[in-house]
This record gives C-alpha cells, structure tokens and sequence, in this order.
C-alpha cells in the first residue's frame, strides 16, 4: 500500500503544536502519549499514522 506524502505535513504539524504545549516532554513522551489508550507503547511501529494524528490532536486539546 502507497501512502499519501500530503500527510506528511499534516502529521509535522500536530506533533509540534502537541510538544508545544508539552514543552518539558521528550520526544518520545509526546510519541508515545499521542498512542491510542489500548496500544502497548513497545509496539508503536504499529500504530497507524491516521490513529496517531489524532492521538497528537487529542494531546493538543486536551493541553489547551
């Protein structure tokens, strides 16, 4: 399956507006926070960017 590289930029942005307001995270504390609730956090090669885009805009909500 191709991926859309027009998500790239989308999925840039999220990231950095949720370490924005996480600022004292590591970059791995934002990655692994934006994981779905259910996904062990040793298997986030997995995750599909879809579920991590949201999981980065819920943290950028739920931080406002």
């Amino acid at each position: 399956m191709a991926r859309d590289p027009n998500r790239i930029p989308e999925m840039l942005a999220a990231l950095e507006a949720a370490w924005r307001r996480n600022p004292d995270w590591r970059l791995g504390q934002v990655v692994v926070n934006a994981m779905p609730i259910d996904w062990p956090s040793s298997d986030m090669f997995h995750v599909e960017d879809e579920d991590m885009l949201n999981g980065l805009l819920e943290l950028v909500e739920v931080y406002r």
